[in-house]
């Protein structure tokens, strides 16, 4: 990522929230955040007026990012970080206030009550973050007292740049009127040392040992448990599997995956059932993610992390998008979605707190493995012709 300081307190932050069933978690949000929200908001009145704080311009020398639930998230959120650390000079944290004297927070979460309090018990003056304004429901009290107005018609990334411009004082109201031009969101691309490639290939080549340089195609088949309806189905990743390994001898697939989606990967590898296809699932390690990238043709994905951490590298990724929307959330790097756009879609949204109670997913499961694999070979040919 870009070159700032970033304290990386916040995964254990993460691994807590993200122990806790989903469902819970949303429920303790709704039901213990509002009241909390409600309770505290008129302190939160009264501090900001005391301090001036929402007629001062942002002190951002000092400013924390929070952003607890995915972190594909926290990828898109690169442009907006590194413009507030080239505009400003700002030192910038994740989650961590206290002793480090956080003189501004930008709440990169979607209305989450939780991380408005956690805004303002960092003490800071200056909390930016996302506001619903004249849009009914998705309540959290006055705690954040420089808002911006969520605009569910753009990517993320925008809205993102939205904070930060707000942080640099470029508009006074909610509404972001600051045009943002593409190159604002464009990824720093990681730089990845020769000797990291050189052990990559060499655990690839432990991993597989007929491994001989064939072009390396990545299938990462689970998505996370927050919203596990965006899996396409496994059937459909092995068919796809085994027609690249049928019409393509110069390709391996590596199977990607946690540790804990071992066998979960393992019943794809088994429904593909070719020696070239080998399941790496809790192999590498998350810092080789980006030399594996490096080194490899494309990835099929579902809509996940990997997604979104491939951006920072050259490598072609193919996302399939069901209950969610690539217009907001396709990856800011070389990434091409396969999406329906069924009239029902996207069902998940910032103001349902990323919850659906649709059981069949037509909008990942309608997509076909013929039309995946049509546009996978195209890609590969189109590879060997150049």
């Amino acid at each position: 990522m870009g070159q700032y300081r970033i304290h990386y307190f916040y995964p254990v932050i993460l691994i807590k929230e993200t122990a806790m069933n989903v469902n819970t978690m949303r429920k303790v949000d709704q039901w213990v955040g509002i009241p909390f929200c409600f309770i505290i908001s008129p302190f939160c009145w009264l501090a900001d007026l005391l301090r001036s704080a929402k007629t001062q311009m942002p002190d951002t020398r000092k400013t924390l990012f929070i952003e607890l639930s995915e972190m594909g998230s926290a990828l898109i959120a690169d442009p907006a970080m590194r413009k507030l650390k080239r505009e400003s000079s700002a030192e910038l944290y994740f989650v961590i206030f206290r002793k480090k004297k956080i003189s501004t927070v930008i709440d990169l979460e979607l209305f989450s009550r939780f991380t408005a309090l956690l805004s303002f018990f960092s003490g800071a003056r200056s909390r930016i973050g996302f506001t619903n304004l004249h849009d009914e429901g998705l309540y959290r009290g006055n705690l954040i007292n420089k808002p911006v107005r969520y605009n569910p018609h753009v990517h993320v990334g925008v809205n993102f740049i939205s904070l930060i411009n707000k942080a640099l004082g470029l508009f006074d109201n909610a509404y972001s009127t600051v045009a943002i031009h593409p190159n604002e969101l464009q990824l720093e691309k990681a730089v990845v040392r020769e000797e990291k490639i050189t052990s990559i290939k060499t655990k690839i080549k432990n991993l597989y040992a007929e491994w001989g340089n064939e072009n390396i195609v990545l299938l990462n088949v689970n998505a996370s448990d927050l919203l596990p309806q965006r899996r396409w189905q496994q059937e459909k990743f092995a068919e796809v599997g085994r027609e690249l390994l049928q019409n393509f001898q110069d390709i391996i697939i590596i199977m990607t995956g946690a540790p804990a989606e071992k066998d979960y990967v393992q019943h794809v590898t088994t429904m593909i059932g070719d020696k070239r296809c080998i399941n790496s699932a809790g192999y590498f390690s998350f810092e080789e993610l980006v030399p594996l990238y490096s080194v490899s043709t494309f990835m099929l994905t579902n809509d996940s992390g990997p997604a979104h951490f491939a951006a920072v590298t050259p490598l072609k990724v193919f996302v399939l998008f069901g209950p969610e929307t690539p217009a907001l959330y396709l990856p800011l790097g070389n990434a091409e979605p396969f999406y329906l756009g069924l009239p029902c879609s996207p069902c998940v949204s910032a103001s349902n707190h990323r919850k659906t109670s649709c059981i069949t997913r037509p909008c990942i499961t309608g997509i076909e493995s013929a039309v995946v694999f049509d546009r996978l070979q195209k890609y590969l040919q189109e590879k060997s012709i150049n």
